[in-house]
């Protein structure tokens, strides 16, 4: 604990969690003040774009800070590990995911922070390292050179030399001066254990190497297996949160659909109920046994003996009838439950994904949410359909036969106890209202977050430790687990009230028999045998009536649950990949046109992200977009695979605009590879195949050579069968982004999609990528978003964007001659110095 307060870790992909912005940064010191918070943003060059959202230093940046851009969320974590004001200082690529300006401003501020501080910078980026007082250079798990810069560029055969060329030839459009002039920290590789100066700055720069990878990884290729087909009714509001938005079915009970559902396991539900009716049964038949026995003790008849012989073997008989009875019950509801739950949740997991990217924005849709949809309340389905469906039928037939036994002996009695019976049915209804009105409703949200927390701090749990974070996290996922414990709280004593009412009108009901029994047998009205047979049939059966309202609270939690579900099942997507309009003839070309595109994310109506953008992409061509981080270069990929619909223009495919077109067919004919590369805890040849499931073992192999993946992987200990761990974590941030290459190539697209797709490599490899992704372009629109000007020289078209707008576009060449001093021109000139 005192050994990581004092180290900070600013790692690749940076890691956000599901709060606001100022919770996030002050994590990495939780008692820093207001003005601590913002200074740090302001050191990490955040401060600007934090303000200009919505709620500025309050806004939730969504899972996994989905709702910043990669370049925002590693400047947060930057605030973050400036605020820890750490002795020891970790770079991960601190900088790999800001443009030029931002890198060079979060670098001076970094610097700052390294003042007097020990700093380990992994770097692929050469020329971030320059000033570093020792660069070790690894190759294979080995420190094969290291020193200072001068010293090791003048060996021309070194490794460290080799790096440096490679970085400003012609292949990767580097820069000598920008080199030799550059300045700061670093991107990629993983953390040097080599001792540093004590106020030195350490810098590993290696090659890749194949980490170890556990034998054993919980697998997701049944997550990703075989889809549900369903029909959905419309949804009114579908800009709305799920707590406003109505069933589109309400004139028809919830429960009734699951009953439908299950239409299908008829045979289950006969002898079940056959089950049910006849463990109902015999209960009122052992109160009949009982109190016959009770009398034959009370006899004095020389056949004593052989009645109570009689009646015991009765009572065996009644034993043997309820195994045989109890056994249909629960098999056959417990099959019939489980069989629905599976239902429910195949048709709940399609009609999730099938949800637009927007939807998913949304705070209350969360995963933690949605996992909590699929697992509790599905649960809650499956035991009121299945085991609280057969005990609520099986106390009904109690009740029944309990009452008609009764009646049989005596009617004057039976009469007198079922006019009681309605103070038994308005206890229950009480119970059932009691019950509905504090339904899990009201706590679910409570208990959504806290899950939520729970799933990012196991998912993240290396910045959860490395910042020290456990008692903030656990203090966070304590308020959360304490608002839903006492929300429940009050439940438990407005229900406890509702079941004790229920118990007082049951046993209000006994002593109402006993009264009136013993004064019937007072008059001679009745037997004493007589009176036991109807007590203790409407005893019995009075407990049935009670345990079969003790079954309302699990059955209105099931008609919460299904509320939930089907509102869900029920939405119709704003934007749905699962429509089944025909593709257009010839297939397609790959031209795009943005005509005067306006946008806003659905959860920020407020901030304009795009503004009357235009920008026409001719078929074959290489378009790149650069600027700032938040510019909105990103959203433009996004609509481009209609993740999101415009607010004003449209975007054209082949002419056609995007929303008259199949998502499906379009999705298909588009690769991307994003920033942060995602896998899926599979195996490397399983996450390859996403790209195209039917591709053969040969065609993988094809596609990792093109990625210049294939060493690595055949190095692994089962090679492409090797399991890569949750979210690829058993590969090293360019291994993942090689494999995520692999996949795009193997799905041979007519437009790529490339999002910063080298940003995690090292200079060799990057080459050898730049290659192959070159050859995959060739013929194919490409869409490149950088922020490594280097890497985009050769675009076709090069569209400077500047707050949601292009400010200048054209090629490279063209952008310098024509305004020394604009846009591009400082870009290039920021990325040289």
């Amino acid at each position: 604990m005192w050994l990581r307060s004092k180290v900070a870790l600013v790692s690749q992909e940076p890691t956000l969690f599901a709060t606001s912005i100022y919770d996030n940064i002050s994590f990495g010191s939780p008692e820093a003040t207001e003005e601590q918070v913002h200074a740090a943003a302001r050191m990490a060059n955040a401060d600007t774009f934090i303000r200009a959202l919505p709620a500025g230093y309050s806004t939730s940046v969504g899972e996994g800070g989905v709702q910043l851009s990669g370049g925002q969320k590693q400047r947060i974590a930057i605030a973050r590990a400036i605020l820890k004001a750490p002795k020891v200082l970790l770079l991960d690529e601190a900088t790999s995911a800001l443009d030029s300006q931002s890198e060079r401003l979060v670098q001076e501020a970094l610097e700052t922070v390294m003042a007097e501080r020990t700093t380990i910078v992994v770097a692929h980026r050469l020329s971030t390292i320059r000033r570093a007082n020792r660069i070790c250079v690894l190759h294979q798990g080995r420190l094969v050179e290291q020193g200072s810069h001068a010293e090791l560029i003048q060996n021309l055969d070194g490794a460290y030399s080799q790096l440096v060329a490679l970085q400003h030839s012609p292949d990767t459009g580097g820069s000598r001066a920008a080199l030799d002039s550059g300045n700061g920290l670093a991107p990629k590789a993983k953390s040097s254990s080599e001792a540093s100066d004590s106020t030195g700055a350490t810098v590993d720069s290696g090659i890749e190497l194949a980490e170890k990878i556990p034998a054993k990884e919980r697998r997701l290729f049944g997550f990703l297996g075989k889809r549900r087909k369903n029909a959905v009714a419309p949804d009114e509001e579908m800009g709305t949160s799920p707590g406003t938005v109505e069933d589109a079915q309400t004139s028809k009970s919830n429960m009734s659909r699951l009953i439908a559902l299950n239409a299908k396991e008829w045979p289950l539900m006969i002898l079940g109920s056959i089950g049910s009716a006849g463990l109902g049964s015999t209960m009122p038949a052992l109160a009949y046994v009982l109190s016959s026995i009770i009398t034959v003790f009370y006899s004095d008849g020389d056949d004593q003996e052989q009645k109570a012989n009689m009646w015991c073997m009765i009572f065996a008989l009644i034993g043997l009838a309820s195994f045989i009875f109890g056994f249909l019950e629960q098999y056959s509801f417990g099959v019939m439950g489980a069989r629905l739950a599976t239902r429910i949740r195949c048709m709940l997991f399609a009609a999730i994904l099938k949800q637009e990217v927007g939807w998913f924005d949304r705070e209350e849709n969360n995963s933690g949410a949605m996992t909590s949809m699929l697992g509790t309340d599905a649960a809650h389905i499956r035991g009121a359909v299945g085991d609280t469906f057969g005990i609520m039928f099986q106390n009904l037939f109690t009740f029944a036969a309990g009452f008609a036994i009764a009646f049989i002996n005596n009617w004057k009695m039976t009469l007198v106890i079922i006019a009681a019976v309605p103070l038994l049915i308005f206890s229950g209804i009480i119970q059932a209202k009691v019950a509905q009105g504090m339904s899990d409703e009201s706590t679910s949200k409570d208990a959504a977050n806290a899950d939520q927390v729970a799933m990012e701090s196991f998912r993240n749990i290396r910045i959860v430790q490395a910042f020290n974070l456990q008692d903030s996290i656990t203090d966070l996922w304590e308020r959360h687990s304490t608002a839903d414990a006492m929300a429940k709280s009050k439940r438990a004593h407005v229900t406890g009230i509702g079941f004790g009412v229920s118990q007082f009108s049951m046993f209000a009901v006994y002593s109402l028999a006993f009264w009136y029994g013993g004064q019937q047998v007072k008059d001679g009205e009745m037997s004493f045998d007589e009176m036991l047979k109807v007590f203790f049939a409407v005893l019995l059966g009075a407990t049935g009536a009670s345990n079969a309202q003790m079954s309302f609270p699990d059955a209105h939690k099931a008609s919460d649950a299904a509320k939930r579900i089907f509102r869900v099942i029920d939405r119709v997507p704003r934007i749905d990949a699962n429509d089944n309009a025909p593709p257009p003839k010839g297939g397609m070309v790959g031209s795009i046109v943005l005509d005067s595109v306006t946008f806003k994310y659905p959860n920020r109506p407020d901030v304009t992200v795009l503004q009357k953008l235009d920008l026409s992409i001719n078929s074959g061509q290489m378009v790149a977009l650069v600027g700032e981080s938040g510019s909105g270069k990103s959203t433009i990929i996004g609509l481009v695979e209609r993740f999101y619909d415009t607010a004003a223009g449209a975007v054209r495919i082949d002419g056609v605009d995007i929303k008259q077109l199949p998502i499906r067919w379009v999705r298909d004919n588009v690769g991307l590879v994003s920033q942060e590369p995602t896998l899926f805890a599979m195996t490397v040849k399983e996450n390859i195949k996403l790209g195209r499931p039917n591709a053969t073992d040969e065609e993988v192999r094809e596609a990792a050579e093109h990625a210049n993946a294939a060493a690595f992987i055949e190095a692994l200990p089962e090679g492409y069968d090797t399991l890569v761990g949750d979210r690829g974590a058993s590969l090293s941030g360019g291994q993942k982004q090689r494999v995520a290459i692999a996949r795009a190539v193997l799905k041979d697209p007519r437009v790529l999609l490339l999002d910063e797709a080298t940003s995690a490599l090292d200079a060799e490899n990057e080459r050898l990528v730049a290659d192959a992704l070159e050859k995959l372009m060739a013929g194919r629109t490409t869409i490149v978003v950088a922020h490594r000007l280097s890497t985009i020289r050769n675009a076709n078209v090069i569209a400077v964007m500047e707050h949601g707008k292009i400010v200048e576009q054209g090629t490279h060449d063209e952008l310098l001659a024509n305004n020394q001093n604009g846009p591009y021109a400082r870009l290039i000139r920021l990325q040289q110095h």
